[in-house]
């Protein structure tokens, strides 16, 4: 088996790290997915990591070449699954994820979103194959394949 760990740098990323340490206990193979920052680039001496080379993919322009990336990625390490935290870049991974291998997607709610999802689980939410939060108060507006996991951090 092979995950994808996708998210941005920062909190996203620290939450992914936390589930990379028990796959690396386990035995499972992962790579990350994640923002060029110093830090990320350290990342590279002991895990595989794919960059998107985009800070802020929010304009539209950004958004059409991270597809085009995450296509090339999907294919390239042909995950079985694909775990993401967000943020909004993820979503193409996810879907491409699915379409090229039937991945199962796991959408985990950042630990800050208490009263509601966020945009990005409010657009993949309902494509996912689990969708888990981190707080139990976050059930209440979350979509109604959500489950309460705990914190990761």
């Amino acid at each position: 088996m092979k995950i994808a760990l996708v998210g941005g740098a920062g909190g996203h990323l620290r939450e992914l790290m936390q589930i990379s340490n028990l796959l690396e206990s386990k035995g499972i193979e992962f790579f990350f997915v994640t923002i060029d920052t110093p830090f990320t680039r350290r990342m590279k001496n002991t895990y595989l990591v794919r960059f998107i080379g985009i800070d802020f993919p929010r304009l539209l322009v950004l958004n059409i070449l991270n597809v085009f990336f995450a296509i090339r990625v999907i294919a390239r390490e042909s995950p079985d699954m694909v775990i993401t935290t967000g943020p909004e870049f993820a979503i193409p991974y996810c879907i491409f994820g699915k379409i090229r291998k039937s991945a199962r997607i796991i959408y985990i709610e950042s630990l800050c979103r208490i009263r509601g999802p966020s945009g990005t689980g409010r657009i993949i939410g309902p494509f996912v194959d689990s969708y888990l939060v981190q707080w139990e108060e976050a059930l209440e507006t979350s979509p109604r394949k959500a489950r309460f996991w705990g914190r990761l951090i």
